[in-house]
């Protein structure tokens, strides 16, 4: 039994659904940026003219949307948001599957350690991830393509889908380690999903408070500010290895948790 394969194919219709709508947001927007400049309407005025909360809560806020890559960017706001929803809770999928399908048994009496099993689950959940960033950024790049804007391979637009899939793999982790904590499904999922939002708002505050340094380790989604990504160019490498370290962090905890676990058969 091939756990990899079957992870694979158990979430295909998941990710071909995910991509999907994220790649028609993307391309049917930015089709819609050139009719907006045309139009005659100063755009970077009028999100100035907005209310800076306002801003911040819908992802405009520091970035210049009179430009292909600033308009670009408030739209990725959106994706990062849907990407870690995404990668959270695959991580809690991966793990708490059996137990809703009733294959726990027949699962861990297969020759196979538990560690085995989870690295498995593990390197399916990165594939589709890595996946889901692959084909986010032949998405963007074909949007800029189709309103005939200038682009680069390893500019800002590789610098986005990198600290996404940073970003993604960290709540991957941290969904693998929810529900190897918790033993009903609907639990972990709950916990997960309060993480995620938990988090999201306080990167609202983080920028409302005018980015207390103390607060940005504590909320992923300012760990790469998409002002510095697209208007710097720029990819932090401190919080990159922060983002790292906390993967490694909470993959070790999902791993020693799992191992322990009494399933629920």
């Amino acid at each position: 039994m091939n756990i990899y394969k079957r992870e694979l194919q158990s979430e295909s219709k998941s990710i071909f659904y995910w991509t999907s709508g994220i790649g028609l947001m993307l391309v049917l927007s930015m089709i819609a940026f050139p009719m907006m400049t045309d139009s005659g309407v100063d755009i970077t005025n009028f999100m100035d003219s907005m209310p800076r909360t306002l801003m911040i809560i819908f992802g405009m806020s520091d970035l210049d949307m009179g430009t292909a890559l600033g308009y670009h960017g408030t739209l990725f706001f959106y994706v990062l948001l849907a990407g870690v929803i995404y990668s959270a809770m695959l991580g809690t999928r991966m793990i708490s599957k059996e137990e809703i399908m009733k294959t726990s048994e027949f699962l861990l009496t297969r020759p196979r350690t538990r560690k085995s099993i989870l690295t498995s689950k593990a390197l399916a959940g990165i594939t589709l991830i890595a996946f889901f960033n692959i084909l986010t950024y032949i998405y963007s790049l074909l949007s800029f393509m189709i309103i005939e804007e200038e682009f680069s391979l390893t500019g800002p637009l590789f610098k986005e889908t990198v600290s996404l899939f940073l970003i993604m793999l960290l709540f991957f982790a941290s969904g693998l380690a929810s529900a190897s904590f918790f033993k009903k499904a609907k639990i972990s999922g709950a916990v997960t999903l309060s993480a995620v939002f938990a988090t999201f708002l306080l990167s609202i505050f983080y920028d409302l408070m005018e980015s207390p340094q103390l607060l940005r380790i504590f909320t992923p989604f300012r760990y790469f500010p998409l002002v510095d990504l697209v208007e710097k160019n720029e990819l932090s490498l401190l919080y990159l290895l922060i983002s790292i370290l906390l993967t490694g962090i909470l993959g070790s905890i999902a791993y020693l948790l799992y191992s322990r676990r009494d399933m629920e058969i």
